[in-house]
């Protein structure tokens, strides 16, 4: 099921082959290969909204 919305999600030039659970016990920055690849450059903050809505996740508000 995760594999197929990954594949759905990004496409095939993303394939999926196993798919591992994790679990979170911290969060902490991390920049994405997409602040040094984007073309045309995007702000971190582009980046980081792009992802919320591509994933469906919000920010945490502290």
């Amino acid at each position: 099921m995760i594999a197929n919305w990954v594949r759905v999600t990004n496409g095939p030039e993303h394939p999926v082959d196993q798919v591992v659970k994790i679990e979170t016990t911290s969060i902490i920055p991390l920049l994405s290969p997409a602040h040094i690849f984007a073309r045309p450059p995007r702000s971190p903050n582009e980046i980081r909204d792009t992802y919320h809505q591509k994933y469906g996740v919000k920010p945490i508000v502290s």
